[in-house]
């Protein structure tokens, strides 16, 4: 089913797939972690230093966006380029990045973030993807390693109907350079169970083995500022201006698996260099991130997090106001463009 954003905000693509995602598949061995406790959260500053032109600079229309620094609205010259460049980024943990999943020019300039960061042989990252669910960490692990063919690969892994033209080029990418790829999602068959059954009964309702590819139960429960945002965006959704019971619980479980799952990872620490942890760029629908909501209100509290949102909007107007303080960086995708699927 496509979700065009012409009938949806775009802040509400991601949640629009919830209705979707209550499927029950199949289930592979899964990779066992633990968590640390930590404190109060740790914020990068913003790049300012972007923001002039230079002789580097890559020309925004060209791209297809232009970017803008979230926290003031000021434009950035020097692109997804730049951003991949800059120290902020490269000595954050985790950079999260938001999009609208039928966005082609997000999906363009995703790759070429990556291309960007394989430069940067300062700092060692993984990638960390919202479509891979964790119990499918096992058969993404073995295809990086040409252990299983593509088509295996897309079938174990429930390859989304886009996974071709907007996510192969980013796996592939992986692949070929070592990269390593976090499948950070829940299984969509215990998001349905917790929307049908609720967060608190998640606990005693699974085994040991299912326990291990989601957070520790029960995980934390929505904060009232996300809880009042997912349900004025869903109200809008439904004809009837209802949101059912345990969507909410069912949307938070997608958000503090994948935070559980990003943490793990950059708590790895870079082989070498022990004292560096591993960046993970981790991409996912924008409504997940947004305002500092959702999965970032799950990650570690000590990790750096730096966030860049994706939106198709007017390349002729300048910032749109609205979007001030969503993310740390804002990039305005030509919304003229055909979507992806």
């Amino acid at each position: 089913m496509k979700v065009g954003v012409q009938r949806i905000p775009a802040v509400a693509f991601s949640a629009a797939q919830l209705a979707l995602s209550f499927l029950p598949q199949a289930t592979l061995p899964p990779l066992a972690f633990s968590l640390s406790p930590s404190q109060s959260p740790v914020r990068l500053p913003t790049l300012r230093c972007l923001m002039t032109n230079s002789a580097a600079s890559v020309g925004q229309h060209h791209e297809n966006l232009r970017l803008f620094d979230g926290r003031s609205g000021q434009e950035i010259n020097s692109g997804i380029v730049g951003l991949a460049r800059d120290p902020s980024v490269l000595n954050s943990d985790v950079l999260l990045v938001g999009e609208i999943h039928d966005d082609p020019v997000a999906h363009v300039a995703e790759l070429k973030l990556l291309k960007e960061l394989l430069l940067q042989s300062n700092r060692k990252w993984c990638l960390s993807l919202e479509f891979l669910e964790s119990d499918t960490q096992l058969v993404t692990d073995e295809y990086l390693r040409n252990l299983v063919s593509e088509e295996m690969f897309k079938t174990c892994v429930r390859a989304p109907s886009n996974y071709d033209s907007d996510y192969r080029a980013l796996i592939e990418l992986c692949k070929e350079h070592g990269i390593p790829v976090i499948a950070s999602n829940a299984p969509r068959r215990y998001v349905s169970l917790v929307r049908r059954c609720g967060r608190e009964q998640l606990h005693t309702l699974l085994c040991d083995e299912a326990k291990r590819w989601l957070p520790p139960l029960p995980f934390q429960a929505a904060s009232a500022t996300y809880h009042e945002r997912f349900r004025q965006t869903m109200s809008q959704m439904r004809s009837d201006g209802q949101v059912p019971a345990g969507m909410l619980d069912a949307q938070t479980l997608w958000d503090a698996t994948m935070a559980h799952f990003i943490t793990i990872a950059a708590k790895r620490t870079n082989p070498e260099q022990t004292d560096q942890r591993m960046l993970v760029v981790h991409i996912g629908g924008s409504f997940h991130i947004e305002g500092g909501l959702g999965l970032a209100e799950h990650l570690n509290p000590e990790l750096r997090r730096i966030s860049l949102i994706f939106h198709p909007g007017d390349l002729q107007h300048g910032f749109p106001q609205h979007y001030l303080g969503q993310a740390d960086f804002i990039a305005i995708t030509d919304h003229n463009l055909p979507r992806s699927y």
